[in-house]
């Protein structure tokens, strides 16, 4: 009996000591149950940070819209039959300053996006002149004003950037002056034409986005604006527009 209380003792001696002994180290590191709860949330909160980040990494889809400004190259095409059935051709290009409003929905798959986009474009900008070579009179005033274009974009993901192709087609409004020999002849069209190109976009936070863009409009023909003007027939007008764009927006 006497042995087993001695023991007992003893065991009590030795967890107190050890007790004792760890709270002495805790106090001389001066770690406490705050200390160590409060790096436990700076670590969750570490987490959190990173994650965000490396979701802001990456490109986003959904829906979008921004705006952007371009310049538009336009070669404008035609030929002129005098009375003596001689043909003069001309080729004249212009230049245009054309800024555009743009919605569109990209569609996100891995690393390649699928999208479909449309914008309406105002030309701001002279009109390009067709002019007698012979006598430099005015044959005729041809001015494109505004433009609705609906493409299908396609194209793959690197972290916050996007490189993509785009097809579409557009409705140009047209507008022409003919020169008559005694007054002029004004008349305003609607032309269908297709387009295509491609682009390099740029995602930052808060889903913002910048880019630039080329794309290319192949001739679109103007048959059915056959006009006898200044004793001559304009004939076979055809026009073909570069276009390089840069602009930005806001994906939501």
């Amino acid at each position: 009996m006497i042995n087993m209380k001695k023991i007992i003792i003893c065991l009590f001696i030795i967890e107190s000591s050890y007790v004792y002994s760890d709270d002495s180290n805790n106090d001389e590191i001066g770690v406490t149950e705050e200390d160590l709860q409060e790096i436990d949330d700076n670590k969750i909160s570490d987490r959190a940070s990173n994650h965000k980040e490396k979701e802001n990494n990456n490109a986003i889809g959904g829906w979008y819209s921004g705006l952007d400004i371009k310049y538009v190259r336009s070669k404008l095409n035609a030929q002129e039959t005098k009375p003596d059935s001689k043909t003069e051709n001309y080729s004249i290009k212009n230049n245009l300053i054309s800024p555009s409003m743009i919605l569109g929905y990209d569609f996100l798959f891995n690393k390649l996006i699928l999208g479909g986009e449309c914008n309406i474009a105002f030309d701001f900008g002279s009109p390009t002149d067709y002019k007698d070579k012979v006598h430099n009179q005015d044959i005729a005033k041809i001015k494109q004003s505004i433009n609705f274009v609906g493409s299908i974009k396609l194209g793959v993901t690197l972290g916050s950037w996007i490189v993509y192709g785009k097809i579409g087609g557009n409705l140009s409004k047209w507008k022409y002056e003919w020169k008559q020999d005694s007054k002029n002849d004004t008349e305003k069209k609607y032309k269908p034409g297709f387009l295509y190109g491609g682009g390099i976009e740029k995602q930052f936070v808060n889903n913002c986005y910048v880019r630039t863009e080329f794309s290319y409009s192949p001739s679109i023909t103007h048959d059915d604006t056959k006009k006898n003007v200044k004793d001559c027939k304009m004939s076979e007008i055809k026009t073909t527009n570069y276009q390089v764009s840069i602009g930005g927006g806001y994906r939501f």
